[in-house]
């Protein structure tokens, strides 16, 4: 009972990927269409080759995965330093950091935008992928980590 529970909801949870999935392959008229179908009379795979080549598709790729990979790396590497320090050696006050830590790590957002902003427009990182990667080898708040904390 529960596995058909749950392969019900995985289903509901999936709709809006494969409404997208499907609407990438309608006709401009056809995805405001009303009422709306699931599936388009023709597939238009053009729509693809169209994506890809109207803008610099490759280029934006290519900067998606080099700011995921990099900013994985350097999330694992300081989680993984600061976790080991935490939990295998004993310092003074190591408590107290533990709890300095825990705070920074609950602390909105939106007090740290203007700052990080700051910080980064005199290290003349603005309109680079460098804040959007080299925080996160230092624990990890950066904009790009932001908009996940706040949700």
């Amino acid at each position: 009972m529960l596995s058909i529970f749950t392969t019900l909801l995985a289903l509901v949870f999936l709709l809006p990927f494969i409404w997208s999935l499907t609407s990438s392959l309608k006709a401009p008229l056809e995805v405001t269409a009303y009422p709306p179908r699931l599936f388009p009379a023709v597939p238009q795979w053009r729509n693809y080759y169209e994506a890809w080549t109207s803008v610099d598709f490759g280029t934006f790729f290519t900067n998606s995965l080099t700011v995921t990979i990099l900013t994985l790396v350097g999330e694992i590497i300081s989680s993984m330093i600061v976790a080991y320090g935490f939990a295998r050696l004993q310092f003074p006050g190591r408590d107290l950091l533990f709890m300095v830590c825990l705070s920074g790590m609950m602390m909105p957002v939106y007090v740290t935008i203007i700052p990080l902003f700051s910080i980064f427009r005199a290290l003349r990182w603005i309109d680079t992928l460098k804040p959007l990667i080299v925080p996160s080898f230092f624990g990890g708040l950066s904009p790009s980590s932001c908009s996940a904390s706040s949700s």
